[in-house]
């Protein structure tokens, strides 16, 4: 349980460790340096949340075991037959065959889908005008880890 604590905290360690940056460097005259200084550290701040669920055992969380095994099962399936005796979504089983193409392991197939998922979240905590850093720990005290 520490260590889901520790991960939810970093974002505000790494915001103080941001307006440091920011005030030394006198970067907010500079907008365009200052978003992309800005994206590097929340970029740093998400990387303990990404490894945290890249690298979970298939055993941590609810769902987990149901994707890998469902991942396990689609190496196996030819293309013809992947929405045969399915509830998921379509779009999700097509990107989970193309994966397949690509890798037959679930730890490659977890690191992939988790890049995806937190570039997108990164993506829209750069975006804010304001309190990236709390957007994160917020997103991680709010739900994150049962996804």
């Amino acid at each position: 349980m520490l260590a889901y604590i520790l991960v939810v905290i970093f974002p505000l360690f790494v915001e103080e460790l941001y307006k440091k940056k920011v005030r030394a460097g006198n970067l907010l005259q500079y907008e365009y340096l200052n978003k992309k200084v800005r994206w590097k550290y929340i970029f740093f701040a998400v990387l303990p949340m990404f490894f945290l669920i890249a690298f979970r055992n298939q055993s941590i969380g609810a769902d987990t075991s149901t994707y890998i095994d469902h991942f396990i099962q689609m190496t196996n399936t030819p293309w013809e037959k992947i929405f045969d005796n399915t509830r998921m979504e379509e779009g999700y089983i097509i990107f989970v065959k193309f994966i397949t193409v690509f890798t037959k392991k679930p730890l490659i197939f977890q690191i992939v889908y988790t890049s995806i998922y937190l570039f997108a979240i990164t993506s829209f905590v750069n975006q804010q005008e304001e309190n990236h850093f709390f957007v994160l720990f917020l997103f991680g005290t709010l739900g994150m880890y049962t996804f």
